[in-house]
Parts: C-alpha cells; structure tokens; sequence
C-alpha cells in the first residue's frame, strides 16, 4: 500500500472513531496503526477543521458534534483525499445508514 494510501485508511479509520463518540489517546493510536508519535500529532493537525477537543490526555469530538458525521459524509472524504478507491464498499453501503 502507499504511503498517502495508508494516510488516507488511518485518517478515516480515527474519523469514525470519533464520530462515534470514542476518546483517544496517541500512545493506543500508535500502536493500533503501528506508527510513531509525531505521525498521530501530524493526523490530528490534518483534522484540525473538525471540532476536536483534547482532556487528559484524549482526543475527542466535541459532543455537539458527535453522530453529525453519516455516511455520506465519510465518503465524500474518502474521495476528496483520493483515497475513493481503498474502499469499494463504499458504492454498495445503504446510504440512509450512518456510523
């Protein structure tokens, strides 16, 4: 996979985390995406336009917005970083549903 693929995977992957109302820390996101620090700091400076607020030591969308994310949404990213093609699934995903 490339390099701005792999961006791309793990860019979605912790945007419907937070959707979904988790709370995360950079130390567990390393090791999930085996990664260093710098590279998890640099993906939530990429996420900076979402309302991302950090307490203790966790990430997390702002309550206002949590669930506000469908999957409309997750695809229109998807395709804006040109990552459309990582996720086939995309095209046969019921759109009424959301994450």
């Amino acid at each position: 996979m490339r390099s701005h693929d792999k961006i791309a995977v793990r860019l979605t992957q912790i945007i419907v985390k937070l959707n979904s109302g988790e709370r995360l820390s950079i130390d567990e996101l390393v090791e999930e995406f085996s990664v260093n620090k710098r590279t998890i700091l640099r993906d939530f400076e990429r996420l900076s336009i979402l309302p991302i607020q950090k307490e203790n030591g966790k990430y997390f969308l702002e309550e206002y917005a949590l669930g506000k994310l469908g999957f409309k949404d997750i695809k229109a990213f998807a395709a804006l970083i040109g990552a459309r093609s990582l996720f086939p699934e995309l095209d046969t995903v019921d759109l009424s549903a959301t994450f």
